[in-house]
């Protein structure tokens, strides 16, 4: 896991087994509710009680207890009666050791299906209804690296939701019974190793671990930084109609701070990085302008020209080509000539190859200053010229995530714009071949035909990194065309860069 040194944790993949170095990541690892680290509490644990809230009017005195009433989430009396009794316990651990322990025959078959989700969704409503909590989570530095320390725990789970850390354990081990030959008591020699657990020792060895519960109060913390909502599976956890005290939970929006409820997709950050894990989200990647998907066309990128539009009464046979005329834009003879010439190629891909190349030493130097709300603009203004390209985009699904697959690009921008994912491209590069070599007899027309469907099909494989901007562009305007807004460009930003589009400057009303 990569932690960038920012408010965001960039590459948070939750089931994955991590390692996390404590020479050189500055890890808070807690274990107790009482832990400290250089001056900030860690009484952040599901265990820990004393920061109530409430999950859709039911109140919960700690995470775990709320935790543990998905596990019985049916709509029975059996259910019903255990979840009342979650609600009316302080003590997590109690409630993991009494209630839990004596009913694991009576939970759902499904639970390990969506427990990982659900526990997303209890620790995020924690964060946005107790300020207190909130708080604390948030004066813990931007860079540290949470980590539930389970070094000492033996149940199955201690390294899915925690780690471990087998140096420290090595050094408590003969620091207890160094201790314990001195005369000191049980009290006495658990407040010295945690005194050098949380200081001296903090540095040493090496946490190991899918470290789920860490993982989920980072993403929490940085959505809360941001006053966004985490990306929390709604779709899955509502599938599974979860009923708490005989209520079916309404799981269409995740609670925000200051308790509006807003649809999470509000949370597309353009020119940041992300992780997208296909195993775990719906990925449609596009590349070409022909990719089929699901059985639908996804032509969605820039090349396509069967999506013309007009601005500012000039017609544009695609968004490519406008977006080209944008780095050449300044008020000259030259860069009017050069955009004209954009326009006389044979096609956007001729546009961009050969007359941008033979040009790119005049592409307008303050250029990557704008270029990203551009294509926004630019992709937008498709999307209001054009009724065809409307209609495909709101034809995909709501939990859809866009993303142009760029791994074999080589213009340098391929990740600002798309993700690679080698891995996925190594697998369909291994099913084409396969394909090309057991139908020899069919056409070069069906053979490629036959080749696009089976290779996009196969899309949960690997990881896709990058910044996405293309994809995320095509997402606000889907979220935008649903709700009959329009999307957040920063017009102001446009306008100071004096952008002329075949001589005339372009106004970019608000």
């Amino acid at each position: 896991m990569k932690i960038k040194n920012s408010p965001h944790s960039d590459f948070i993949i939750l089931d994955r087994v991590e390692t996390y170095d404590a020479s050189t990541v500055n890890c808070y690892a807690f274990r107790r509710g009482t832990d400290i680290v250089d001056g900030h509490a860690l009484a952040i644990g599901n265990m820990v009680s004393g920061y109530p809230f409430d999950i859709q009017g039911n109140t919960f005195y700690n995470s775990e207890c709320a935790y543990i009433a998905g596990m019985f989430s049916d709509n029975n009396d059996s259910h019903n009666g255990l979840q009342e009794a979650l609600r009316d316990e302080a003590n997590g651990f109690m409630a993991k050791k009494k209630i839990r322990r004596f009913n694991e025959d009576r939970k759902r078959a499904d639970w390990e299906e969506f427990n990982i989700q659900w526990m997303f969704y209890c620790v995020w409503c924690k964060v946005a209804n107790n300020a207190v909590f909130r708080k604390m989570l948030l004066e813990i530095p931007s860079d540290a690296v949470i980590i539930e320390d389970s070094t000492f725990q033996n149940g199955r789970t201690a390294t899915i939701w925690g780690t471990r850390n087998k140096i420290q354990r090595q050094l408590t081990l003969e620091y207890k019974k160094k201790l314990a030959a001195e005369g000191l008591s049980k009290i006495a020699i658990k407040k010295a190793c945690d005194e050098k657990r949380l200081g001296e020792w903090r540095k040493q060895g090496v946490f190991v671990g899918k470290n789920l519960m860490g993982k989920i109060l980072m993403l929490c913390r940085d959505a809360a930084m941001r006053g966004t909502a985490p990306d929390i599976n709604l779709n899955l956890l509502r599938s599974k109609h979860i009923y708490l005290f005989g209520i079916l939970l309404y799981l269409e929006e995740l609670p925000t701070i200051g308790g509006i409820r807003v649809k999470v997709d509000k949370a597309i950050i353009l020119d940041h990085e992300e992780v997208y894990d296909p195993k775990q989200q719906n990925v449609w990647p596009f590349k070409h302008v022909d990719d089929i998907v699901e059985g639908m066309k996804l032509d969605l990128c820039n090349m396509t020209s069967c999506y013309p539009f007009e601005v500012e009464g000039v017609k544009w046979r695609s968004s490519e080509e406008l977006y080209l005329a944008g780095e050449f834009s300044h008020n000259t003879a030259e860069h009017q000539a050069i955009q004209e010439e954009l326009r006389a190629a044979k096609s956007p891909y001729a546009a961009k190859r050969f007359v941008k190349g033979k040009h790119k030493k005049q592409v307008r130097e303050d250029f990557t200053d704008f270029r990203t709300q551009w294509m926004l603009w630019c992709v937008w203004q498709k999307c209001m010229g054009n009724s065809d390209f409307r209609r495909k985009l709101l034809s995909i699904p709501d939990n859809v995530i866009l993303v142009e697959e760029t791994t074999t690009d080589t213009g340098g921008s391929g990740q600002v714009w798309g993700c690679s994912n080698r891995e996925l491209v190594e697998a369909r590069k291994a099913i084409a071949q396969s394909i090309t070599k057991k139908h020899d007899d069919l056409t070069k027309k069906n053979l490629d035909f036959l080749i696009n469907v089976e290779t996009n099909a196969i899309r949960n494989v690997g990881v896709f990194k990058g910044q996405n901007n293309i994809g995320k562009i095509l997402m606000i305007c889907r979220q935008c065309l649903k709700r009959c807004t329009s999307p957040e460009i920063d017009l102001a930003l446009l306008r100071s860069k004096n952008i002329y589009i075949l001589g005339k400057r372009l106004p970019f009303f608000d």
